[in-house]
């Protein structure tokens, strides 16, 4: 087996038990520790709650959305992946063969799509952000996708720089209007997150450089020109 960007795979750290990656390496527990924290299934009811927290909503209605996010973006993600891997269709939570990831996305989709109908039902006036930021996870769910079927793509990588697109643009919008100091916070760390993700995803052997810049750069790019064009 070579050893490209289509076959790291056999590279992967395997091991699910902190003690373990201890063992082998001090920096792989830390390196795990940012990848589950930053687990691109958990930010989006993050980056939900802080930008509408940001712009000064009502909490009755952070709540509703975030009620929302966590449901279809995090509970039931995780549900199908805890899914495939008990019925042995994947090896492993972080789905690290490429082949695998295939069918668990296009599921995860559906849940996004879901979710999406949900923001439209309850709250059809135009100009919702939820349904854009929504559509902009579906968009770049499906790009990762398509990628995925010829080349591993870092799922992470682009999930927090997708996030950082987002923070970056409702600053730039001026829709971060709550604390001066506290936006300005939230910009700085979602760019110096990208890194630390990046770092963490290749300590692993989860992914290679190039993997994880393709992600970031990608995740970045499409998830600020979605908004521009939706948004304006």
């Amino acid at each position: 087996m070579n050893r490209n960007d289509s076959s790291y795979e056999d590279l992967t750290i395997q091991a699910n038990n902190y003690g373990e990656l201890r063992n082998k390496s001090p920096e792989l527990i830390w390196a795990r520790l940012v990848s589950d924290i930053f687990n691109p299934l958990i930010l989006p009811p993050v980056l939900f709650g802080v930008s509408f927290w940001s712009m000064g909503l009502p909490y009755t209605s952070i709540l509703n959305i975030l009620i929302i996010a966590v449901v279809f973006f995090t509970l039931v993600p995780l549900g199908i992946i805890y899914t495939f891997r008990s019925m042995k269709f994947i090896q492993n939570f972080d789905i690290s063969e490429r082949k695998e990831r295939i069918k668990p996305f296009i599921v995860i989709i559906g849940s996004y799509v879901a979710g999406l109908v949900i923001f439209i039902l309850l709250h059809p006036q135009p100009n919702y952000l939820p349904v854009y930021f929504t559509s902009c996870y579906i968009i770049n769910a499906i790009a990762g996708s398509a990628i995925t079927t010829r080349w591993k793509i870092s799922i992470h990588s682009a999930g927090i720089a997708s996030f950082s697109a987002i923070i970056i643009y409702l600053f730039e919008a001026n829709l971060m209007a709550h604390n001066f100091i506290f936006d300005r916070v939230m910009v700085w760390s979602s760019l110096i997150i990208i890194p630390i993700i990046m770092w963490g995803r290749i300590k692993l052997h989860l992914h290679t450089t190039s993997q994880t810049i393709a992600g970031a750069v990608i995740g970045f790019i499409i998830t600020y020109l979605e908004l521009k064009i939706m948004i304006g």
